[in-house]
């Protein structure tokens, strides 16, 4: 049976940092066998709903470019619980550049795996998910910090349907819904978590005792 472990924190924060970092620290720990864990890392914008998923206010919000992508109404959280309940292997594939699901799926077998990462903004926002983990995290970072990093990452990694993003559209966005959703819906999921972590220093060097939470 897989350990199950929930990672979340404001966008970033680091989740995603943090959780390589855990990772490669788990796959390093041997359990009471003489091979290393397997360990795999499940990022929940992997179930962003596709456009076709999405009720009529999210349709009408989408085509007046007023959508919240930082909303939990956004993840397709049935879709999580049952995959990760195993009644399906398939993992979607979510684009960021045209901001829906492609046809692509990935078959995962879970029961491979010793571990399981789950990290996003919203890996304690749901009850159904809270029920699953084994260990729950938040990675704590101040709202300067991780409206930095956001628009960074977002700059080069995360382009959108036009092809292109500004620093200006960011930070507009980040201003109109991430600071909203942050205190609205994940500041207060601090409480479900058996670990609040400092998330504003780096995790890139091996300055962190991950042996605290294992």
């Amino acid at each position: 049976m897989p350990y199950f472990i929930g990672i979340t924190g404001g966008s970033g924060s680091w989740k995603t940092l943090f959780s390589s970092k855990l990772k490669l620290f788990l796959l390093d720990t041997n359990t009471n066998t003489n091979t290393n864990n397997k360990v795999f890392i499940l990022n929940m914008d992997t179930f962003y709903k596709g456009i076709s998923q999405y009720n009529s206010t999210q349709l009408l919000n989408l085509k007046q470019k007023k959508l919240n992508y930082d909303d939990p109404e956004l993840i397709d959280i049935d879709g999580l619980i049952k995959f990760l309940e195993k009644k399906t292997s398939q993992l979607p594939t979510y684009d960021f550049s045209k901001y829906d699901r492609t046809d692509k799926t990935t078959t995962v077998n879970l029961n491979e795996y010793d571990y399981i990462i789950i990290e996003g903004i919203f890996a304690l926002y749901f009850d159904k998910l809270l029920n699953i983990y084994d260990i729950t995290i938040f990675i704590d970072a101040n709202d300067n910090i991780r409206k930095k990093r956001r628009i960074q990452r977002n700059i080069k990694s995360r382009i959108g349907p036009n092809g292109f993003t500004t620093v200006e559209f960011e930070e507009e966005y980040y201003n109109k819904f991430v600071i909203d959703s942050y205190k609205k819906y994940i500041e207060r999921t601090k409480q479900n978590a058996d670990f609040v972590i400092n998330g504003t220093k780096s995790f890139h060097h091996n300055d962190y005792d991950y042996n605290q939470i294992y």
